[in-house]
């Protein structure tokens, strides 16, 4: 028995088998099996990127956060890899006082609490790992860093939304080798359409296993001529999500210092958001834990029959 304890065992049951004591134990494994299933995989990382500038891929990652956060209370975090323009920390009107350069300095194996030191907290909840404050040191950032990074992310929170930005390295594809949702961001334009055909090119020669893009028509606007069927037919694959063009209440947001959920709630540029979230949020359900506990199920069902 001493040498079963030392192994690690947390219960021990002796035959012939109490109902009580085997039901309590097989319970535990229950209770243990669930909580494993929940974080398998971890969470979601989902990343948003664009080839050129202007889109709102800054503005969609972190309304996209704040839709998780505030309409299905997800653990949220946004990463700013647009490593020299550092734009979501402006968005969210922070100052942090860390980035992701505290993840740079050091040679010990990367822990959560080295990661949620280099975390600045949101008003909403949600949590940022900003880019460097010094330009230059955007080149001392990578792409074992942003793995790991993302790796421990993905384990502490429901999603991590990545804004890559505009210009695409090692350390961008790093992030989509691990993302689960890859969005090329593009609006209404003939250069937008140009420069998805390239994106999709790439991701192609790149060979990722698992990751096939999709496409957000962000700042829409109706009647415009160039239209989503243009832009589908051209990509040769439907558009995933239309974000509607509101710059009064973009510029609403920025002007206040508040977020577009105290700004205007009910907009529609809130709700296609919230509809966005709402899709990556039902793609990221556990499988029902009765399937996967099956063995355990049947085992409690016997002890039940025989007591």
């Amino acid at each position: 028995m001493k040498r079963v304890l030392r192994a690690g065992a947390d219960e021990l049951l002796f035959l012939p088998l109490d109902p009580g004591d085997a039901t309590r134990a097989l319970l535990k494994i229950s209770e243990t099996r669930r909580r494993e299933e929940v974080h398998v995989g971890g969470g979601t990382i989902v990343s948003l990127v664009s080839l050129i500038g202007g889109t709102g891929v800054t503005s969609l990652a972190a309304n996209l956060a704040l839709a998780l956060r505030y309409a299905f209370d997800k653990r949220v975090a946004v990463v700013d890899l647009d490593l020299q323009t550092g734009g979501l920390s402006v968005f969210l009107n922070l100052e942090p006082e860390r980035t992701i350069m505290t993840l740079t300095e050091g040679t010990r194996k990367l822990d959560s609490i080295q990661l949620e030191s280099a975390l600045s907290k949101h008003a909403s909840g949600i949590y940022l790992l900003a880019a460097p404050k010094r330009i230059e040191d955007s080149e001392l950032v990578t792409d074992t860093t942003v793995g790991a990074t993302l790796e421990l992310m993905r384990q502490l929170f429901d999603f991590v939304i990545v804004d890559c930005g505009t210009h695409i390295d090692s350390n961008t594809v790093a992030a989509w080798e691990r993302s689960s949702h890859l969005f090329y961001v593009l609006d209404q334009s003939i250069g937008a359409a140009r420069c998805a055909w390239r994106f999709v090119d790439l991701v192609g020669r790149l060979g990722l296993q698992g990751t096939e893009p999709n496409f957000i028509l962000s700042r829409f606007v109706p009647g415009h001529p160039i239209t989503e069927d243009q832009l589908s037919h051209t990509l040769a694959k439907a558009i995933h999500t239309r974000i509607p063009r509101d710059e009064k209440v973009l510029e609403r947001v920025q002007l206040s210092a508040q977020d577009l959920w105290q700004v205007a709630p009910n907009s529609p540029l809130a709700k296609s958001v919230e509809d966005l979230a709402r899709r990556l949020e039902v793609g990221s359900e556990v499988p029902d834990a009765d399937s996967s506990n099956s063995l355990v199920s049947r085992l409690l069902n016997v002890i039940g029959a025989r007591s």
